[in-house]
């Protein structure tokens, strides 16, 4: 997770990454189900990726005034395997050759618009590292010195992969930065009437690991939620949540929803699962991408409790406007 930094001010980050790649043969426990990470991943190369937009992400902070930051963690201990070497010290999940530059800001560009999935049009807009002029390709091919010189953002109206490297004066040249666009199927509001503000909501008590099968559980409670938050309940542990009703896309267009959530959730879209972020984990977000025609769409959201610390905060983000929690206006029931 990355903080939000106040204007003018130099900030330390004292925890980010904790990125998890299992080495198999060089782990404590060979049992997969006893390994974990605050973010799995299955390949190498997807690790990698990861860990680069982490840093590029901290370049942005950096301009904005973070003085620093400390990576979780160095190596993995026992079972959790967030580190960038193995528990024996053996195998090294990122390659130095190619990390030692990219802890130097020779980064690749960054593409600022979430959004891989559009309707008719997507924006694509590149920031390059400090003095770096940012070259770039449309056609699949990776780019060159002399490819088209990037100078302002450009709109995409078919798929279209977009690769873009950074060069600098003194000849440093960076990695490429990839991004696939493509035009997604378009979710058509629905005519039924809403005329109530906020969710419909329904609680469930029980010792909860993952999302349970609603249909099975007995019903403690239901009521109205203003917004989609556990405040509707005063249960510090051990509860279970669903939210149900509608969300109002003010436009049509591309949508990119986010669950943060301690322990698991799920958001469904007209009965179809958009984001997955289950399991007992601490503070978590993940995201994903949806094309809604502008009205209302059937939304639920569910989420249990386990112990310790509890939260839940969904957003959305569309083409052209900045993520926010997601505002009680456009929730109705």
């Amino acid at each position: 997770a990355m903080p939000e930094l106040e204007e003018n001010r130099a900030a330390v980050l004292g925890e980010f990454g904790g990125l998890g790649l299992p080495v198999s043969g060089h782990l404590w426990n060979e049992n997969k189900k006893r390994n974990w990470g605050y973010r799995n991943f299955k390949t190498q190369e997807a690790y990698q990726e990861r860990y680069i937009k982490l840093i590029q992400d901290l370049y942005l902070l950096k301009e904005k005034g973070l003085a620093g930051a400390v990576y979780t963690q160095t190596s993995d201990i026992e079972g959790e395997i967030n580190g960038i070497l193995t528990y024996d010290r053996k195998v090294t999940k990122l390659d130095p050759k190619q990390f030692a530059s990219i802890h130097q800001w020779i980064l690749p560009p960054i593409f600022t618009n979430p959004l891989s999935q559009f309707h008719e049009k997507v924006t694509v807009e590149l920031i390059g590292v400090a003095s770096a002029e940012v070259r770039y390709t449309t056609d699949g091919s990776d780019p060159g010195k002399s490819s088209k010189l990037y100078t302002q953002p450009f709109d995409l109206t078919q798929e279209t992969t977009v690769k873009a490297r950074c060069y600098w004066p003194d000849g440093k040249v960076s990695s490429v930065s990839k991004k696939s666009f493509k035009p997604a199927e378009l979710l058509k509001s629905v005519s039924q009437a809403a005329n109530h503000a906020g969710l419909k909501f329904d609680y469930y008590e029980g010792d909860f690991y993952a999302l349970p099968n609603f249909s099975k559980r007995k019903l403690i409670k239901s009521g109205k939620a203003h917004s989609i938050s556990t405040r509707v309940v005063e249960k510090e542990e051990n509860f279970a949540l669903r939210f149900t009703g509608f969300i109002k896309a003010p436009k049509t267009g591309g949508y990119v929803f986010s669950i943060k959530s301690d322990d698991g959730s799920t958001l469904l879209l007209h009965g179809k699962e958009i984001i997955r972020n289950d399991g007992s984990h601490g503070m978590l977000e993940k995201s994903g991408i949806v094309v809604l025609e502008a009205g209302l769409h059937p939304i639920e959201i569910q989420y249990f409790q386990g112990g310790g610390r509890q939260g839940l905060e969904v957003y959305w983000k569309s083409n052209g406007s900045d993520k926010q929690i997601i505002p009680a206006e456009v929730l109705k029931h």
